[in-house]
Protein backbone atom coordinates (compact mmCIF):
# COMPACT_ATOMS: atom_id res chain seq x y z
CA UNK A 1 0.00 0.00 0.00
CA UNK A 2 0.82 3.51 -0.34
CA UNK A 3 0.12 5.37 3.12
CA UNK A 4 -0.34 9.22 3.33
CA UNK A 5 0.29 10.13 6.95
CA UNK A 6 -1.29 13.93 7.98
CA UNK A 7 0.16 15.32 11.14
CA UNK A 8 0.84 18.96 11.06
CA UNK A 9 1.02 19.51 14.36
CA UNK A 10 4.39 21.75 15.41
CA UNK A 11 4.54 20.58 18.75
CA UNK A 12 5.88 16.88 19.43
CA UNK A 13 3.72 14.07 21.88
CA UNK A 14 1.90 11.26 21.38
CA UNK A 15 0.97 11.64 18.25
CA UNK A 16 3.95 12.62 16.26
CA UNK A 17 5.78 9.78 18.27
CA UNK A 18 2.91 7.35 16.60
CA UNK A 19 3.24 8.59 13.69
CA UNK A 20 6.84 9.02 13.07
CA UNK A 21 7.61 4.91 14.72
CA UNK A 22 4.28 4.08 12.27
CA UNK A 23 5.99 5.17 9.27
CA UNK A 24 9.04 3.28 9.78
CA UNK A 25 7.68 0.37 10.72
CA UNK A 26 5.42 0.20 7.73
CA UNK A 27 8.33 0.34 5.43
CA UNK A 28 9.50 -2.12 7.27
CA UNK A 29 6.79 -3.89 5.60
CA UNK A 30 7.14 -3.16 2.37
CA UNK A 31 4.92 -0.18 2.34
CA UNK A 32 5.11 3.10 0.68
CA UNK A 33 4.87 6.03 3.36
CA UNK A 34 4.85 9.73 3.35
CA UNK A 35 4.04 12.39 5.90
CA UNK A 36 2.27 15.76 5.02
CA UNK A 37 3.50 17.80 7.84
CA UNK A 38 4.14 21.36 9.66
CA UNK A 39 7.48 23.03 7.81
CA UNK A 40 8.38 24.35 10.95
CA UNK A 41 7.08 21.24 13.14
CA UNK A 42 9.26 18.91 15.46
CA UNK A 43 8.02 16.00 13.37
CA UNK A 44 9.39 17.29 10.02
CA UNK A 45 12.77 17.56 11.40
CA UNK A 46 12.59 13.84 12.93
CA UNK A 47 11.28 12.45 10.08
CA UNK A 48 13.73 13.67 7.78
CA UNK A 49 16.29 12.41 10.02
CA UNK A 50 14.53 9.00 10.15
CA UNK A 51 14.91 9.15 5.85
CA UNK A 52 11.08 9.15 5.64
CA UNK A 53 9.33 11.16 2.78
CA UNK A 54 7.91 14.69 3.79
CA UNK A 55 6.51 17.45 2.16
CA UNK A 56 5.63 20.70 3.89
CA UNK A 57 1.95 21.70 4.80
CA UNK A 58 1.49 25.71 4.65
CA UNK A 59 -0.26 26.84 7.47
CA UNK A 60 -3.44 27.13 6.04
CA UNK A 61 -4.98 25.37 3.00
CA UNK A 62 -5.56 28.86 1.59
CA UNK A 63 -2.06 29.77 2.55
CA UNK A 64 0.26 30.82 0.00
CA UNK A 65 -0.99 29.67 -3.60
CA UNK A 66 2.38 28.36 -5.44
CA UNK A 67 2.76 26.58 -1.94
CA UNK A 68 -0.29 24.93 -1.55
CA UNK A 69 -0.35 24.17 -5.86
CA UNK A 70 3.18 22.54 -5.34
CA UNK A 71 1.62 20.13 -2.41
CA UNK A 72 -1.58 19.18 -3.96
CA UNK A 73 0.64 18.08 -6.99
CA UNK A 74 2.91 16.60 -4.53
CA UNK A 75 0.04 14.62 -2.78
CA UNK A 76 -1.21 13.80 -6.33
CA UNK A 77 1.91 11.95 -7.25
CA UNK A 78 2.02 10.22 -4.19
CA UNK A 79 -0.88 8.72 -5.13
CA UNK A 80 -2.45 7.43 -1.92
CA UNK A 81 -3.75 4.24 -1.43
CA UNK A 82 -4.99 5.46 2.40
CA UNK A 83 -4.63 9.01 4.16
CA UNK A 84 -4.25 9.19 8.20
CA UNK A 85 -5.14 12.30 9.70
CA UNK A 86 -3.90 12.84 12.73
CA UNK A 87 -6.53 15.46 14.29
CA UNK A 88 -9.34 17.83 13.65
CA UNK A 89 -7.64 20.00 11.85
CA UNK A 90 -5.58 17.53 9.97
CA UNK A 91 -9.14 15.82 8.91
CA UNK A 92 -9.77 19.09 6.95
CA UNK A 93 -6.06 19.02 5.09
CA UNK A 94 -6.66 15.30 4.53
CA UNK A 95 -9.94 16.35 2.48
CA UNK A 96 -7.62 19.47 0.75
CA UNK A 97 -4.87 17.15 0.12
CA UNK A 98 -6.97 14.10 -1.39
CA UNK A 99 -9.22 16.50 -3.83
CA UNK A 100 -10.27 13.99 -6.57
CA UNK A 101 -7.56 11.39 -5.58
CA UNK A 102 -9.46 7.90 -4.83
CA UNK A 103 -7.79 6.83 -1.42
CA UNK A 104 -8.82 5.70 1.79
CA UNK A 105 -9.83 8.06 4.47
CA UNK A 106 -8.96 7.41 7.72
CA UNK A 107 -9.13 9.63 11.07
CA UNK A 108 -7.01 8.34 13.74
CA UNK A 109 -8.68 9.46 16.81
CA UNK A 110 -5.19 9.37 19.88
CA UNK A 111 -7.36 10.97 23.08
CA UNK A 112 -10.10 9.74 24.70
CA UNK A 113 -12.15 13.02 24.31
CA UNK A 114 -15.88 13.23 22.98
CA UNK A 115 -15.44 14.16 19.13
CA UNK A 116 -16.74 17.78 18.38
CA UNK A 117 -20.07 17.88 16.96
CA UNK A 118 -20.37 21.22 15.10
CA UNK A 119 -22.11 21.11 11.76
CA UNK A 120 -18.65 21.23 9.83
CA UNK A 121 -16.95 18.67 11.76
CA UNK A 122 -20.25 15.99 11.41
CA UNK A 123 -19.94 17.24 7.50
CA UNK A 124 -15.62 16.10 7.83
CA UNK A 125 -17.04 12.16 9.37
CA UNK A 126 -19.16 11.74 6.93
CA UNK A 127 -16.31 11.87 4.22
CA UNK A 128 -14.35 9.27 6.52
CA UNK A 129 -14.33 5.40 5.41
CA UNK A 130 -12.64 4.92 8.78
CA UNK A 131 -11.53 5.96 12.65
CA UNK A 132 -8.64 4.40 14.09
CA UNK A 133 -8.49 4.62 18.06
CA UNK A 134 -5.16 3.89 20.28
CA UNK A 135 -7.06 1.99 22.79
CA UNK A 136 -10.56 0.72 23.92
CA UNK A 137 -11.94 3.57 25.86
CA UNK A 138 -11.13 5.85 23.01
CA UNK A 139 -13.36 3.24 20.65
CA UNK A 140 -15.77 3.51 23.69
CA UNK A 141 -16.03 7.48 24.00
CA UNK A 142 -15.47 7.69 20.03
CA UNK A 143 -18.49 5.84 19.62
CA UNK A 144 -20.67 7.88 21.71
CA UNK A 145 -19.80 11.27 20.05
CA UNK A 146 -20.05 10.45 16.33
CA UNK A 147 -23.01 8.42 14.60
CA UNK A 148 -21.57 9.55 10.91
CA UNK A 149 -19.43 5.99 10.88
CA UNK A 150 -20.66 2.74 11.79
CA UNK A 151 -19.25 0.98 14.31
CA UNK A 152 -17.61 -1.78 12.32
CA UNK A 153 -15.35 0.57 10.79
CA UNK A 154 -13.84 2.22 14.33
CA UNK A 155 -11.11 0.22 15.14
CA UNK A 156 -8.81 -0.51 17.66
CA UNK A 157 -5.18 -0.49 17.08
CA UNK A 158 -2.53 0.06 20.32
CA UNK A 159 0.31 2.61 20.00
CA UNK A 160 3.75 0.23 19.49
CA UNK A 161 6.74 0.75 21.19
CA UNK A 162 10.13 0.01 19.06
CA UNK A 163 11.25 -1.81 21.79
CA UNK A 164 14.91 -2.29 21.09
CA UNK A 165 15.49 1.03 20.11
CA UNK A 166 13.88 2.58 23.07
CA UNK A 167 15.93 -0.12 24.76
CA UNK A 168 19.03 1.25 23.29
CA UNK A 169 20.51 4.35 25.67
CA UNK A 170 23.64 5.39 27.31
CA UNK A 171 23.61 4.41 30.72
CA UNK A 172 23.58 7.85 32.95
CA UNK A 173 23.59 8.28 36.61
CA UNK A 174 20.77 10.55 37.35
CA UNK A 175 21.26 10.43 40.79
CA UNK A 176 24.34 11.62 41.49
CA UNK A 177 23.79 14.27 39.08
CA UNK A 178 20.48 15.69 40.73
CA UNK A 179 22.38 14.86 44.45
CA UNK A 180 19.91 12.05 45.00
CA UNK A 181 21.04 9.64 47.68
CA UNK A 182 21.56 5.96 46.15
CA UNK A 183 19.58 4.39 48.16
CA UNK A 184 16.40 7.37 48.50
CA UNK A 185 13.18 6.05 47.56
CA UNK A 186 12.27 7.64 44.35
CA UNK A 187 8.87 8.71 42.59
CA UNK A 188 8.92 9.62 38.89
CA UNK A 189 6.10 11.53 37.33
CA UNK A 190 7.08 11.87 33.56
CA UNK A 191 5.20 13.51 31.17
CA UNK A 192 3.76 16.96 29.85
CA UNK A 193 2.98 19.52 32.63
CA UNK A 194 -0.14 19.98 31.98
CA UNK A 195 -3.56 19.51 33.68
CA UNK A 196 -5.12 16.51 32.32
CA UNK A 197 -1.88 14.77 33.70
CA UNK A 198 -2.76 15.37 37.71
CA UNK A 199 0.77 16.53 38.60
CA UNK A 200 -1.09 18.14 41.51
CA UNK A 201 -2.45 15.15 42.66
CA UNK A 202 0.81 13.67 42.33
CA UNK A 203 2.42 16.33 44.53
CA UNK A 204 -0.24 15.86 47.06
CA UNK A 205 0.26 12.11 47.38
CA UNK A 206 4.12 12.93 47.54
CA UNK A 207 3.88 15.13 50.26
CA UNK A 208 1.68 12.30 52.28
CA UNK A 209 4.21 9.78 51.60
CA UNK A 210 7.03 12.29 52.81
CA UNK A 211 5.84 12.33 56.09
CA UNK A 212 5.71 8.86 56.53
CA UNK A 213 8.97 8.83 55.05
CA UNK A 214 10.94 12.06 54.96
CA UNK A 215 13.96 10.25 52.69
CA UNK A 216 11.50 10.08 49.42
CA UNK A 217 12.33 12.19 46.88
CA UNK A 218 10.00 12.87 43.68
CA UNK A 219 11.90 13.37 39.87
CA UNK A 220 9.95 15.23 37.40
CA UNK A 221 10.39 14.88 33.81
CA UNK A 222 8.95 17.24 31.20
CA UNK A 223 7.86 20.44 30.25
CA UNK A 224 4.19 22.45 30.23
CA UNK A 225 2.09 25.35 30.60
CA UNK A 226 1.59 23.97 34.39
CA UNK A 227 5.34 24.21 35.14
CA UNK A 228 5.25 27.41 36.29
CA UNK A 229 2.28 26.63 38.72
CA UNK A 230 3.96 23.21 40.09
CA UNK A 231 7.19 25.07 40.32
CA UNK A 232 5.52 27.18 43.04
CA UNK A 233 3.55 23.66 44.72
CA UNK A 234 4.60 23.48 48.48
CA UNK A 235 6.29 20.23 47.54
CA UNK A 236 8.31 21.55 44.82
CA UNK A 237 10.92 22.78 46.82
CA UNK A 238 11.54 18.82 47.71
CA UNK A 239 10.97 17.99 43.83
CA UNK A 240 13.77 17.61 41.42
CA UNK A 241 12.11 19.13 38.08
CA UNK A 242 14.53 18.24 34.79
CA UNK A 243 12.09 19.96 32.17
CA UNK A 244 12.32 18.35 28.80
CA UNK A 245 14.83 15.64 28.31
CA UNK A 246 16.15 14.14 24.81
CA UNK A 247 16.87 10.71 26.58
CA UNK A 248 14.12 9.75 28.77
CA UNK A 249 15.57 6.16 29.74
CA UNK A 250 18.39 6.93 32.12
CA UNK A 251 15.28 8.76 34.14
CA UNK A 252 13.17 5.80 34.26
CA UNK A 253 16.29 4.11 35.71
CA UNK A 254 16.36 6.75 38.58
CA UNK A 255 13.23 5.92 40.36
CA UNK A 256 11.33 3.42 42.12
CA UNK A 257 8.44 3.74 41.19
CA UNK A 258 6.68 5.57 38.05
CA UNK A 259 3.25 7.69 39.12
CA UNK A 260 0.26 8.21 36.18
CA UNK A 261 -2.14 10.42 38.01
CA UNK A 262 -3.70 11.39 34.51
CA UNK A 263 -7.44 12.38 34.08
CA UNK A 264 -7.74 10.58 31.03
CA UNK A 265 -5.41 9.34 28.68
CA UNK A 266 -5.68 8.29 25.06
CA UNK A 267 -2.73 5.45 24.96
CA UNK A 268 -0.34 6.27 28.01
CA UNK A 269 3.65 5.79 26.20
CA UNK A 270 4.77 6.73 29.65
CA UNK A 271 2.88 3.12 31.24
CA UNK A 272 4.36 1.34 28.28
CA UNK A 273 7.91 2.64 28.68
CA UNK A 274 8.25 2.21 32.51
CA UNK A 275 7.44 -1.18 31.69
CA UNK A 276 10.07 -1.85 29.84
CA UNK A 277 12.33 -0.21 32.10
CA UNK A 278 10.94 -2.80 34.76
CA UNK A 279 9.30 -0.09 36.64
CA UNK A 280 5.69 -1.04 38.41
CA UNK A 281 3.16 1.80 37.23
CA UNK A 282 0.66 3.51 40.11
CA UNK A 283 -1.67 4.89 37.30
CA UNK A 284 -5.29 6.58 37.55
CA UNK A 285 -7.80 3.75 36.83
CA UNK A 286 -9.35 6.40 33.62
CA UNK A 287 -9.33 5.73 30.37
CA UNK A 288 -6.67 3.62 28.60
CA UNK A 289 -4.54 3.07 31.57
CA UNK A 290 -6.75 -0.19 32.83
CA UNK A 291 -5.56 -1.68 29.44
CA UNK A 292 -1.62 -1.42 30.07
CA UNK A 293 -1.42 -1.45 33.87
CA UNK A 294 -2.42 -4.91 35.15
CA UNK A 295 -3.47 -3.83 38.70
CA UNK A 296 -1.68 -5.94 41.17
CA UNK A 297 0.13 -7.64 38.63
CA UNK A 298 2.47 -4.80 36.63
CA UNK A 299 1.36 -2.06 38.82
CA UNK A 300 -1.45 -0.56 41.25
CA UNK A 301 -4.45 1.25 39.53
CA UNK A 302 -6.27 3.83 41.77
CA UNK A 303 -9.45 6.33 41.39
CA UNK A 304 -8.84 9.47 39.45
CA UNK A 305 -7.95 12.36 41.40
CA UNK A 306 -7.85 10.02 45.39
CA UNK A 307 -4.97 11.69 47.15
CA UNK A 308 -5.00 9.55 50.01
CA UNK A 309 -5.62 6.35 47.70
CA UNK A 310 -2.31 7.45 45.32
CA UNK A 311 -0.33 8.00 48.35
CA UNK A 312 -1.57 4.37 50.11
CA UNK A 313 -0.46 2.55 47.11
CA UNK A 314 3.00 4.61 46.71
CA UNK A 315 3.44 3.53 50.65
CA UNK A 316 2.93 -0.22 50.15
CA UNK A 317 5.50 -0.74 47.09
CA UNK A 318 7.22 1.16 48.79
CA UNK A 319 7.70 -1.27 51.57
CA UNK A 320 7.91 -3.82 49.59
CA UNK A 321 11.29 -3.80 47.23
CA UNK A 322 10.75 -7.65 46.01
CA UNK A 323 7.29 -6.86 45.07
CA UNK A 324 8.58 -3.84 42.43
CA UNK A 325 10.71 -5.98 41.16
CA UNK A 326 8.57 -8.77 40.41
CA UNK A 327 6.08 -6.84 39.21
CA UNK A 328 8.56 -4.46 36.97
CA UNK A 329 9.72 -7.91 35.39
CA UNK A 330 5.91 -8.95 34.58
CA UNK A 331 5.47 -5.29 33.35
CA UNK A 332 8.39 -5.42 30.69
CA UNK A 333 7.08 -9.01 29.32
CA UNK A 334 4.07 -7.72 29.04
CA UNK A 335 4.93 -4.53 26.74
CA UNK A 336 7.09 -7.00 24.83
CA UNK A 337 4.10 -9.43 24.48
CA UNK A 338 1.31 -6.61 23.42
CA UNK A 339 2.78 -3.03 22.65
CA UNK A 340 6.05 -4.17 20.75
CA UNK A 341 5.51 -2.19 17.58
CA UNK A 342 6.19 -5.19 15.51
CA UNK A 343 2.83 -6.95 17.48
CA UNK A 344 0.99 -3.85 16.34
CA UNK A 345 1.75 -2.64 13.19
CA UNK A 346 0.58 -6.09 11.47
CA UNK A 347 -2.97 -5.33 13.18
CA UNK A 348 -2.78 -1.58 11.41
CA UNK A 349 -1.59 -3.37 7.98
CA UNK A 350 -5.25 -5.28 8.27
CA UNK A 351 -7.43 -2.54 9.42
CA UNK A 352 -5.93 0.19 6.92
CA UNK A 353 -6.23 -2.84 3.91
CA UNK A 354 -10.23 -2.79 5.58
CA UNK A 355 -10.34 0.97 4.87
CA UNK A 356 -9.54 0.86 1.54
CA UNK A 357 -12.03 -2.01 0.80
CA UNK A 358 -14.96 0.30 2.25
CA UNK A 359 -13.49 2.98 0.43
CA UNK A 360 -13.61 1.20 -3.09
CA UNK A 361 -17.81 0.09 -1.93
CA UNK A 362 -17.96 3.91 -1.20
CA UNK A 363 -16.67 4.89 -4.59
CA UNK A 364 -18.71 2.00 -6.77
Amino acid sequence: MRILLVNTSLHWGGGEAWALETAIALRQLGHTVGIAVARDGALATRANDAGVQVAAVPCSPFGRWVASRRLHAWAAAFTPDVAIANAGPDVRRMAWLLHGLRAARVLRRGLDRPLRRDAWHRAQYRRLDAILANSEATRRTVLASCNEVAPARVGVVHNGLDVEAFLRFTPRDVRQSLGIAPDAFVIGIIGRLTRQKGHAIGFEAFERVRAAHPETQLLVVGDGEEGPALRRHPAAARTHFTGSVHAVQPYYAACDVIVVPSWFEGFCYVAVEAGLMRRPVIAADASSLPEIVVDGATGLLVPPGDVSSLADAILKLAADPKRRAAMGERAHARVRARFAIQVVVPRLESFLQDACAWAAQRSA
